[in-house]
């Protein structure tokens, strides 16, 4: 899922104050709203995470010592 538009979603219903009237504004189900919302606030580290995997996966990425 795209994270932006995960953080746009997940604003749009603390705005709203409902996955329904989220949805409704992105022509999306309640149930892929739900789907955005939940990865946003399950695991707000994980953003952290994949981009630290990235960096030493890439080559002339930061190499442990």
């Amino acid at each position: 899922m795209d994270k932006f538009v995960s953080m746009e979603i997940f604003v749009a219903v603390v705005e709203a104050g409902s996955l329904t009237a989220a949805a409704e504004r992105f022509d999306l189900s309640s149930a892929m709203v739900g789907k955005h919302t939940y990865s946003r606030a399950r695991n707000p580290a994980h953003d952290k995470v994949a981009h630290a995997h990235d960096a030493s996966s890439k080559p002339g990425g930061d190499q442990p010592l």
